[in-house]
This record gives C-alpha cells, structure tokens and sequence, in this order.
C-alpha cells in the first residue's frame, strides 16, 4: 500500500505537515499522522496519539 504523505518542511502554511511535526516532537516518533491511500479506492488518515487512563 503505497504512502503519499510526505512532510513538506518549505511549506508556508499551517496544517497536517505542524501537527505531525508537534506530535512527534512531544510524544516520539511513534505518534502522528500518516497518510495511505488506494487510487479510485480509498483515502486513510491516521492519527496516532498516545492513551492516558485517568482513573
């Protein structure tokens, strides 16, 4: 399955490239997002954040 989200690190505006890069930057790189998707098939999007239990 081919992964076409790829950080843009010239890009000039706000958007998944900031939250990703934050997300790792915090959390490690096994956190944030990633982008997969099948032509004419289908788009995910997954958003990896880590699990804090609050008993």
């Amino acid at each position: 399955m081919p992964v076409l989200y790829q950080p843009v690190t010239n890009a000039s505006g706000l958007g998944m490239n900031l939250v990703d890069k934050r997300l790792r930057e915090r959390f490690g790189d096994d956190y944030g997002i990633s982008v997969a998707c099948e032509p004419d098939s289908y788009t995910r999007i997954t958003l990896r954040l880590p699990w804090r239990d609050e008993a």
